[in-house]
């Protein structure tokens, strides 16, 4: 899979900012953590997965955020091959990624197929399985749908949403500065039409 330079820098960025929720609750909230691994891992954190439905573009988002890590050194460095939808990314991660820091847990990956009724379900066992259970350490909510599935105070796992296109507008967050929740982040860029339109100036020149 071909990957546009300024994805994997904006995923890149992302990926810095999501090692502040890895990092211990008084550096993630004053937001002075170091982007770089420390010498020895404290824990391995254990990673889950939730989306609305697959969408070509969330395999993109996701295999670049990895990216990023690696090139940062959470995790071991490693070629990822063409794969077809994010269900197969997430089970090539889990099976083929090496971290001190990082578990893609091929068990844990949501998604609700963009069926309502099934999203209702699917929301219910993953709340229920983060309140009532340690077996997930953080979850990549990825799109609107998840985002909007998991802001809330039922569970307090640590929940990285991305590619949320209006998190502002479709109620996810509060505002650019506060997610109303501190176990949820969700990044807002006020200069994301202006991106938009440099990518595409990019690709078509």
């Amino acid at each position: 899979m071909l990957l546009s330079k300024r994805l994997i820098y904006r995923c890149q960025l992302m990926a810095i900012l999501f090692i502040g929720l890895l990092s211990n609750e008084s550096t993630a909230t004053t937001h002075e953590y170091n982007q770089y691994p420390p010498d020895t891992a404290i824990k391995q954190w254990r990673l889950a997965y939730y989306e609305g439905g697959d969408y070509s573009g969330y395999s993109e988002y996701l295999i670049a955020t990895v990216k990023g890590l690696m090139e940062l050194g959470w995790i071991d460095p490693i070629d990822i091959p063409p794969l077809s939808g994010t269900r197969l990314v997430w089970s090539w991660l889990a099976e083929n990624t090496k971290s001190e820091f990082i578990l893609f847990d091929a068990a844990h990956f949501y998604t609700a197929n963009w069926d309502q009724k099934h999203r209702h379900k699917i929301r219910s066992e993953l709340i229920h399985t983060l309140s009532h259970s340690s077996t997930i350490d953080m979850v990549l909510a990825m799109g609107t749908w998840a985002g909007q599935d998991l802001v809330n105070n039922q569970h307090n796992t640590p929940t990285f949403i991305i590619s949320a296109s209006d998190p502002i507008k479709s109620g996810i967050i509060s505002s650019i500065d506060d997610s109303g929740y501190d176990h949820v982040f969700a990044r807002v860029s006020p200069h994301r039409h202006e991106q938009q339109i440099a990518l595409f100036h990019e690709l078509i020149k």
